[in-house]
């Protein structure tokens, strides 16, 4: 393979990559507008394939050997091509701390409780939001993957800190922050 090829297929799977986010995003964005609320739960569950696929892209062997032979030709990329390579490590690192089901899981119990929190406040009944078995699922799986995380990486690097902080529970799902 030539670093013309790569570079074409490192596009190639950021665009793939993009899409899956993109639909995820539009997925969402429908939830908290004009959807009906009975379809958050098959709506959260289309979003864990989603999210499940976009994660096995990132994660493949093709794609990590893609970065691998990027990484080995380094002195021939472009500053921009090399920034994305460096980024696409960095997230690869993090996303490989989160199993994929537990990936899959926290986008889905994302979606419930973004449900959950729309009716409360369009009722203006927030202890519907206090927590519930499934809100007390959620952060029991961002506290464990924040450990699980914070521990695989502080043995990678110093510098990478985990997709999930532990102030608060926020998207894992990968951003194409490549697409170009």
């Amino acid at each position: 393979m030539t670093v013309t090829e790569a570079k074409e297929k490192l596009n190639e799977l950021e665009l793939k990559e993009f899409a899956y986010n993109h639909a995820m995003g539009i997925l969402y964005y429908d939830g908290t507008t004009g959807a009906p609320k009975m379809t958050s739960v098959p709506r959260g569950k289309t979003m864990g394939v989603l999210a499940g696929e976009a994660y096995k892209i990132s994660t493949d062997k093709e794609a990590v050997a893609l970065l691998g032979f990027l990484r080995e030709h380094a002195d021939e990329l472009d500053d921009e091509t090399l920034r994305r390579v460096e980024l696409r490590e960095k997230d690869l690192k993090e996303l490989n701390a989160v199993p994929l089901e537990t990936y899959i899981e926290y986008t889905e119990l994302m979606n419930e409780a973004d449900a959950v929190w729309h009716e409360a406040k369009e009722k203006s009944d927030y202890p519907m939001f206090e927590p519930k078995p499934s809100l007390v699922r959620n952060i029991f799986i961002c506290s464990r993957d924040v450990f699980c995380a914070s521990s695989r990486m502080i043995k990678l690097s110093s510098s990478v800190r985990p997709r999930i902080y532990a102030r608060g529970a926020t998207s894992i799902s990968p951003r194409s922050r490549y697409f170009v």
